[in-house]
């Protein structure tokens, strides 16, 4: 529940990471900054990269489902820190 308000918050439409990363869709209106995704993906080019426009591509490995979800709270919660 906690993850769905924080991407709401974010104006993500969709998260799916699974075993071997996943896709994060963000919608049109996302309050984020380009620029925020930009340094995210410089500072960690081996885990993420933009496809098209609006879709940010995970590439890390987690096998576990609880490490999933640790590494998208995370996550989120970086994004967070970016719009505040």
């Amino acid at each position: 529940h906690q993850i769905r308000l924080k991407a709401e918050e974010l104006g993500i439409a969709k998260i799916d990471v699974a075993k071997g990363g996943g896709l994060i869709d963000f919608l049109p209106d996302t309050p984020l900054q380009a620029i925020t995704i930009i340094q995210m993906m410089q500072k960690q080019p081996t885990y993420y990269r933009m496809e098209g426009g609006q879709r940010l591509k995970v590439t890390v490995q987690l096998e576990e489902s609880d490490k999933r979800l640790a590494f998208v709270e995370a996550l989120l919660d970086q994004l967070l820190a970016s719009l505040h």
